[in-house]
């Protein structure tokens, strides 16, 4: 996902609040997949509630984009399912 990322790239993220940069990549990586899969219709988003993605940035660029939430308890294990080995 990162390694065709440029210097300029890089350089924005070491300077840069990493929310806002985290929300970047975000928007760009679910507009990316959407039009590469040719996904028209809506996607549902997993997300396990942790507190950087429950923050009012972070929710309000996901209703910006439009998609539509699985939740999940906080640190659920059913999302990891190495943990449960």
């Amino acid at each position: 996902m990162y390694n065709d990322k440029s210097p300029e790239w890089w350089s924005e993220v070491l300077f840069s609040d990493e929310a806002s940069v985290d929300l970047k990549v975000l928007n760009q990586e679910i507009l990316c997949t959407k039009v590469s899969l040719g996904l028209a219709r809506e996607i549902l988003f997993v997300q396990d509630n942790a507190p950087a993605h429950l923050a009012k940035t972070t929710a309000k660029c996901l209703k910006d984009i439009k998609l539509k939430f699985l939740g999940h308890p906080r640190q659920s294990p059913d999302l990891n399912s190495i943990e449960n080995i």
